[in-house]
């Protein structure tokens, strides 16, 4: 990383780029002493890593350092975690959807690895259904753009989805449709398998049931939670 200019949250969210001195990301930071250069990334990592003082439980700080008046950037964020703390991310969630780029080419995943990133730890964001954003790539497009990155790079971080629950094909009524279908995109010419029991559907039922009662939470709010039936039939899932 070159300690003059860092790149905004565009490239790595695949439009256009733009440099930021990093003495002008210092300036605008909310603190009553700016910090050097050589104390930002410390900075932005606490930023990132700060956590609830009662329930101990991480907070994610990125949202505070993205309003206005406030210069830091997610990439900025990530770019200094790359420079300073790199092996120990494993990947980078990029947003290629709802105007940050697509993926019915490489074009836009291309342009983050020309921004210094290693593809193999580049997700591909990308909205499950046109339900959820705009800019969905339907699944004959994202395999032949994945075909092609993978003839490039040899090796991707993968494809993540926003939202599970209702993605295509399969909608609400079976949101893991979805997940096969990518799973057939990123492993080619392997069959596809979704292996559920009778005991983990009824893992599943349980798990919906404590999470929606609050049993866990002593949330005693939601009236007759012991009737309600999940709106995912995880018994339609069993295949053995």
């Amino acid at each position: 990383m070159r300690p003059t200019s860092i790149p905004w949250l565009a490239t790595l969210l695949a439009v256009s780029s733009l440099a930021l001195p990093l003495n002008d990301a210092v300036d605008t930071l909310p603190v009553q002493t700016p910090p050097s250069p050589a104390t930002l990334p410390r900075l932005a990592i606490y930023y990132q890593t700060t956590h609830d003082a009662v329930t101990g439980r991480p907070i994610s700080m990125l949202p505070l350092i993205t309003e206005k008046h406030i210069a830091l950037t997610h990439l900025i964020v990530c770019t200094l975690h790359d420079a300073t703390k790199g092996r120990e991310v494993e990947f980078y969630n990029a947003q290629f959807y709802n105007g940050f780029g697509d993926m019915a080419s490489t074009e836009g995943f291309d342009s983050v690895v020309a921004a210094g990133y290693d593809p193999r730890r580049i997700m591909a964001g990308q909205v499950t259904t046109p339900e959820n954003g705009w800019q969905w790539t339907p699944f004959d497009e994202l395999a032949r753009t994945m075909g092609e990155l993978r003839r490039k790079y040899g090796e991707i971080g993968g494809i993540m989805g926003w939202e599970y629950f209702n993605g295509k094909p399969g909608g609400e009524a079976k949101p893991w449709e979805w997940a096969q279908q990518i799973t057939a995109i990123l492993r080619p010419n392997k069959p596809v398998g979704l292996r559920v029991t009778r005991e983990d559907a009824a893992r599943l039922d349980a798990a919906w049931a404590t999470s929606v009662s609050g049993r866990d939470t002593g949330n005693t709010s939601v009236a007759g939670a012991d009737n309600l039936k999940p709106d995912v039939d995880y018994w339609a899932m069993v295949s053995e």
